[in-house]
């Protein structure tokens, strides 16, 4: 009997050293799940608050293809009152195209180096949502620096953002109606530099 205990152990420690050996995969790391409401990966909001969190991603990336991602065809920028450079009808006419122009020289290296900060953030002050369109008043604060030229670092101010869905299901920016909102100047008053 006390033969048979001790062969019944050695045969458990086998087996337990074969299966530690052969890798059974009991203890192997897996994959990482994408996060729950995460973008799409080709940068394709699924909500209104992803469109925004997209265009702050894109800032801190050093990325104009990624904001521009989640502004829409359509776009139309209104500047605060004080950015109106000589010319009043500056930025009468800004589009998708200007708006790529200036997102394209803000975020160039020959401006901002890569290894310099680029930050924006946007607190919600009110959001209104529907089903394929968004309303959000936003105070935001763009931090860029340093920077290889004479403009300001920070700018702050209130952004009234139009958001909707559009054909693909992204959600983007239509319109950014912006006003002044702090000590610093507006983003009006970059995009009228650049």
């Amino acid at each position: 009997m006390y033969l048979d205990n001790m062969n019944l152990r050695f045969l458990y420690i086998v087996l337990l050293a074969t299966l530690t050996i052969s890798g059974c995969g009991l203890f192997d790391t897996r994959d990482p799940d994408n996060p729950a409401g995460s973008q799409a990966s080709d940068g394709l909001a699924l909500n209104a608050a992803e469109a925004l969190d997209q265009l702050e991603t894109a800032i801190a990336l050093h990325d104009p293809s990624l904001y521009m991602a989640a502004i829409s065809e359509d776009f139309s920028f209104a500047a605060t009152l004080s950015a109106f450079p000589d010319d009043p009808l500056f930025f009468e006419t800004w589009s998708w195209a200007r708006e790529d122009v200036f997102i394209r020289s803000l975020l160039a290296q020959s401006l901002i180096p890569p290894d310099s900060t680029a930050e924006l953030i946007f607190t919600a002050i009110e959001e209104v949502s529907f089903a394929d369109s968004a309303v959000y008043r936003e105070s935001y604060q763009l931090v860029i620096g340093p920077v290889d030229s004479d403009l300001p670092t920070v700018y702050e101010g209130l952004a009234d953002l139009t958001l909707k869905r559009e054909e693909d299901g992204g959600w983007r920016v239509v319109r950014w109606i912006d006003d002044a909102g702090g000590e610093y100047p507006a983003i009006s008053q970059l995009r009228a530099a650049l």
